[in-house]
């Protein structure tokens, strides 16, 4: 049923308009244009919407889109509430990754009590990750509480109960421009997740089409 009514939308939203004017207004197999980005693999990549999942967090959700472009690469993206740098686009960081990025000791210094300010320094840039990361990295959230609840709960009058997904504390560590930041999502499950991430205008996207 829900396949159903994702595509009577996009048949009704090509009909009508032709074209979508909010990242918001996205649904599964909708595509995404980016014009020129801080992350240059990223210029000009039109990428598809697979999958649409929630973030909960101090009782507001966000829809949290799957972008995947026809060579295999998957994004993550979503609109957060700063003004100036609404988007964030997301990669994720493999195991191996990791641990050439960062001091594995250092890096362990995130889930242990702090005294003070936080920095960690990148060992080296994986080609996989050319222009996703930057020298040093200070931490700007830590342990931030997150709920991850599979599924679309936009068009929801009900907000999903906590209980129907994940819980997870979030480490943010960001460069001093705030654009680029890795992310370290940390789940109640005991699986923890590495993302490199950067944050721009909704401008960078230069075209989003019903699929």
């Amino acid at each position: 049923m829900t396949r159903f009514i994702d595509r009577i939308g996009a048949f009704l939203r090509q009909l009508f308009k032709g074209r979508i004017d909010s990242p918001q207004a996205l649904r599964i197999r909708d595509s995404v244009h980016f014009g020129p980005m801080p992350v240059a693999s990223l210029d000009g990549l039109r990428l598809r919407v697979t999958e649409i999942n929630t973030r909960q967090a101090d009782h507001r959700r966000s829809p949290v889109f799957t972008l995947t472009h026809e060579s295999g690469l998957r994004l993550f993206m979503h609109v957060q509430g700063d003004a100036e740098t609404p988007l964030v686009v997301s990669q994720r960081v493999e195991r191996s990754e990791v641990s050439r990025l960062f001091d594995l000791a250092q890096f362990a210094r995130l889930f242990e009590d702090k005294d003070g300010p936080l920095t960690l320094d990148r060992r080296e840039e994986p080609d996989t990750l050319a222009g996703w990361t930057v020298p040093r990295y200070h931490l700007v959230e830590d342990a931030g509480k997150e709920v991850h609840i599979p599924g679309d709960y936009r068009d929801s009058a009900f907000l999903p109960s906590p209980s129907a997904g994940l819980g997870l504390d979030r480490y943010r560590l960001t460069d001093p421009g705030g654009v680029l930041s890795v992310e370290v999502e940390v789940y109640d499950s005991g699986e923890t997740e590495v993302f490199t991430s950067l944050r721009v205008g909704l401008d960078r996207i230069v075209e989003m089409r019903p699929g």
